[in-house]
């Protein structure tokens, strides 16, 4: 067995890999039903987590910030419908706005589960029950619960595949699952 002196030096390293980061992707599902509940559209979307998501997990997990809850799922109508941007915040959001025929007075909560095997979802769907026909280009969520409100964090956004177009007494239901790889 070799003995070290005081003038010798000893390192270690541990190397997790090239792709050791945190990756966060988050996925919106969403059914249509019409009026006497048969299945109209089916659909997976990945989200795009905007700068300002971003921000406010760094802020709230790193910087004792505190957090916010609960979050509320929109819709986001086709009119004026151009697009996202990474610097989307709810009080400016130039390529799209939100759709809001549907009855409920709010944004319904999100109302997710706790987190469990580096994932945390809502296990029951949020209900948007339609009250005039219209088309859908995405959704989104936000920590405000106010119809066309212009405050709180907005945390991500998606596109669907195509237009969706709902008509009167359609119900969209919308779960939401965030998974950190």
């Amino acid at each position: 067995m070799e003995n070290f002196s005081i003038k010798d030096k000893a390192s270690a390293e541990v190397v997790r890999g090239q792709n050791s980061g945190v990756r966060l992707r988050g996925f919106f599902h969403l059914t249509i039903h019409d009026k006497d509940g048969n299945l109209k559209h089916d659909e997976t979307v990945q989200n795009a987590i905007v700068k300002e998501g971003l921000n406010y997990i760094l802020d709230a997990g790193l910087n004792d910030a505190g957090s916010t809850h609960p979050w509320f799922i929109g819709l986001i109508d086709l009119i004026n419908f151009s697009g996202f941007s990474q610097d989307d915040v709810m009080n400016s959001h130039g390529g799209w706005q939100e759709h809001t025929a549907y009855d409920e007075t709010t944004r319904p909560a999100w109302g997710e589960d706790a987190p469990s095997n580096e994932a945390i979802a809502n296990s029951t769907a949020v209900d948007f029950n339609i009250n005039a026909s219209g088309d859908l280009k995405g959704v989104f969520i936000v920590s405000n619960s106010t119809k066309t409100g212009t405050t709180g964090v907005l945390w991500a956004t998606a596109q669907f595949a195509s237009t969706i177009a709902v008509a009167n007494t359609d119900v969209v239901k919308v779960t939401y699952t965030v998974v950190a790889t």
